[in-house]
């Protein structure tokens, strides 16, 4: 018996919205569990991780895009299933990195950092999250890589 799986945007609002819910999951996580250590994280290290979080946000808005210059090419020509893993790949690479930014404010509120610290990262991760936009699929009709 095979099973058929819904529309790519619909398994990608799905996994949006999967990797939505896992911030929530670690912000209670970091609610519930008090920081452990006595002596604090320096402030070197709250900046470092602090623009590296950053930094996470800014490559999941440009590193797609970037990579799709060079797959647009390559991926002329191929069938539509090809370009639709493509398209696939470019929407799950978007959200691992803005669950970068996420998992950077919880490792630094787990290492002393202020916790507004933490909040902040929390935050702008999941705002990324909620309104980055894959674009629209590639069309099947007419076999070309529509932008995202």
């Amino acid at each position: 018996m095979e099973q058929q799986v819904g529309s790519p945007v619909q398994v990608m609002r799905v996994l949006k919205l999967a990797f939505l819910l896992s911030v929530f999951c670690f912000f209670y996580t970091m609610i519930e569990i008090p920081q452990a250590l006595q002596q604090p994280v320096g402030h070197g290290v709250e900046v470092a991780l602090t623009v590296v979080a950053l930094a996470c946000v800014a490559m999941g808005f440009l590193v797609p895009r970037y990579l799709d210059r060079s797959a647009r090419q390559k991926l002329e020509g191929k069938p539509a299933a090809a370009q639709l893993s493509w398209w696939m790949t470019k929407g799950i690479l978007r959200l691992a990195y803005f669950e970068a930014c996420v998992l950077l404010g919880f490792a630094l509120h787990f290492l002393g950092a202020r916790f507004r610290l933490a909040v902040f990262l929390f935050g702008v991760g999941f705002l990324a999250m909620l309104f980055a936009n894959p674009g629209p699929p590639p069309s099947a009709e007419d076999g070309k890589l529509l932008r995202s």
